[in-house]
């Protein structure tokens, strides 16, 4: 069966590319091997040996992996044992700090650790075992001896050749093959590895059936002649509930209109436009280029991760506005004023500016008193002096509304410098602790590393037991999230 061949495909290349140290792994190009991989099961028939095809395909770059009988194992072939090397020897294994990408420097990276055989526990080092089918399994060392600054033993150099000129045909493919199922299977393949060990909100990957949820992925790209990689890919990643997920070609730039939408009510409306066009705030979309805008939105709204209805509503809308640089957009609307319209907008805005259209630093106000009961700061305009001068009378303030709609910066810094004038007592969180993972173990909480990162709050002022109120929204949800973890105690 197909589906299960790829099944079986996806789970010994997650687990041989992140997790088995040898040379040859480490230098193979895994995107062109994964489509490559899908590609030749995909074209297998029932008559083809999976076990040659599979040997075929990981011979040249884990030699050491085995098929063997699932009535074989046993302890002593599936644990690291240290009698099967030479006294003395070092041994290498993967440390992936992070998203498992192989970047070799920065905060998030991946790098193989050279240690003493010595220096380890036989118990402490397991290897993989994958189940092939109902009578054989795979096993894959996560280990392997270190001589003269080589991974031994050392792959035979023809097959490692040959299947890097295969990948070499693969690569030059791409263009002409990027509507092939066995193109979006790749890149599936190559995304479910990923999430599968270094998606970081642990408590939730727990709780994932990852193996049914390839399955039906796999169902329904094998069923179409034809295939939308992007659209395949966003829908398979839309079950992680994750607004930080995007699909898209890092070759494909994608230009805005000057004017932002959004649901409010259940109707699509003008949020902001740019200042020419104010007239148009809160009109009434009802169609984009003559197509029924709730009528793409329910195409678009699958393809998208978000953990908040709101959320997936910008972001479907957002993703409907995105074209090619200088394409024209034909909205048509009913204006505030109940009269019917349509207006040409031109794709000329980055993303960066049309996701301003709508947070705070379009409110003209910085710091309004309204009342010693209630005072409302737009951090975006808000300057310090204006904001020192002030301290005295907002000490006395009975109730504060920050905006923190969109990315608001204090003075161009981070906010903690304003954080502190309302905390009562000291807080210098450590944040940004990234995930060490040394093993697939996907029921396993990794080790964590801390980056030296830290919210040093300035606790110069103190804000009393003033009640606050925020006034947020979906388009920095994460960066709300993360300046409310400063509020947690407070009403």
């Amino acid at each position: 069966d197909v589906i299960e061949r790829l099944q079986t495909f996806a789970k010994l290349y997650g687990c041989v590319k992140y997790f088995h140290p040898s040379d040859e792994a480490a230098e193979l190009d895994w995107d062109a091997f994964a489509i490559y991989g899908a590609k030749r099961i995909i074209e297998s028939d029932a008559s083809t040996d999976f076990i040659s095809l599979l040997e075929e395909l990981f011979d040249p770059i884990a030699p050491t992996m085995e098929i063997i009988q699932s009535k074989s194992v046993s302890k002593s072939n599936i644990f690291f044992s240290k009698d099967n090397y030479e006294e003395g020897s070092n041994i290498v294994r993967w440390i992936h700090i992070g998203d498992g990408q192989f970047t070799k420097s920065g905060r998030y990276k991946s790098y193989r650790e050279t240690i003493s055989l010595k220096s380890i526990e036989d118990q402490n080092i397991e290897k993989i075992c994958i189940q092939i089918n109902k009578k054989q399994v795979a096993i894959i060392p996560t280990v392997l001896q270190v001589d003269e600054g080589k991974t031994v033993p050392i792959t035979d150099g023809k097959n490692a050749k040959n299947l890097e000129n295969l990948l070499d045909i693969s690569r030059s493919n791409y263009i002409k093959s990027n509507d092939k199922p066995y193109f979006a299977i790749g890149n599936i393949v190559n995304a479910w590895s990923s999430v599968k060990y270094f998606y970081p909100y642990f408590s939730y990957k727990e709780s994932i059936d990852w193996n049914n949820h390839l399955i039906k992925t796999l169902e329904s790209v094998l069923t179409k002649s034809e295939v939308n990689t992007s659209a395949s890919l966003s829908r398979f990643l839309s079950f992680l509930n994750d607004a930080h997920i995007k699909v898209g070609s890092p070759n494909k730039k994608l230009s805005f209109p000057g004017v932002s939408l959004d649901m409010v009510e259940n109707q699509v409306i003008v949020e902001y436009t740019n200042d020419d066009l104010l007239m148009l705030k809160g009109a009434k979309i009802k169609k984009v280029d003559g197509e029924d805008i709730y009528t793409l939105l329910q195409k678009e709204l699958p393809l998208q991760s978000f953990g908040v209805k709101e959320r997936g509503d910008y972001m479907a809308l957002r993703s409907l506005m995105g074209k090619t640089f200088g394409k024209p957009s034909a909205l048509e609307m009913e204006l505030p004023s109940g009269r019917d319209t349509t207006v040409t907008f031109f794709h000329w805005e980055s993303y960066s500016r049309y996701n301003k259209l709508g947070s705070a630093s379009h409110e003209d106000i910085d710091l309004v008193d309204k009342s010693e009961d209630l005072v409302y700061l737009n951090l975006t305009k808000l300057r310090n002096a204006a904001f020192k001068e002030s301290l005295q009378k907002l000490k006395s303030t009975k109730s504060y509304i920050i905006d923190l709609r969109g990315y608001p910066t204090f003075e161009g810094d981070h906010i903690e410098n304003f954080i502190g004038f309302f905390m009562n007592e000291i807080d210098t969180a450590d944040w940004l602790f990234i995930p060490r993972v040394s093993e697939p173990r996907t029921k396993k909480k990794p080790e964590f590393q801390y980056n030296g990162s830290k919210w040093k709050v300035d606790h110069s002022y103190s804000g009393g037991d003033s009640k606050i109120y925020v006034i947020i929204n979906h388009k920095a949800i994460s960066y709300e999230e993360s300046n409310l973890g400063y509020f947690k105690k407070k009403e």
